[in-house]
């Protein structure tokens, strides 16, 4: 058997996606606007001072990543979709 590294996470660079700089209001944001939820990479330091990255968790069913896909597509294009509430 061959020796496979894998992981279970995506981390993506919000930057350009967040001009306030803080990860934990985006994922907030994308929560309530997209139905997606991401981790801010800030809850994993003690000083919480790196605020520029979110991490997407895929050990998901294809069906739940597809959704998720087009739910951020929707959300990016400003189509006006919302999570109900």
């Amino acid at each position: 058997i061959a020796d496979v590294s894998a992981t279970y996470f995506a981390v993506a660079d919000i930057r350009d996606l967040d001009a306030g700089g803080d990860d934990l209001a985006f994922s907030r944001r994308l929560t309530l606007e997209a139905g997606v939820t991401p981790v801010p990479i800030s809850s994993f330091y003690g000083a919480c001072d790196i605020k520029s990255h979110v991490r997407f968790c895929f050990a998901k069913k294809a069906e739940t990543l597809l959704e998720a896909i087009d739910r951020l597509r929707h959300w990016r294009d400003g189509e006006g979709w919302r999570a109900a509430s």
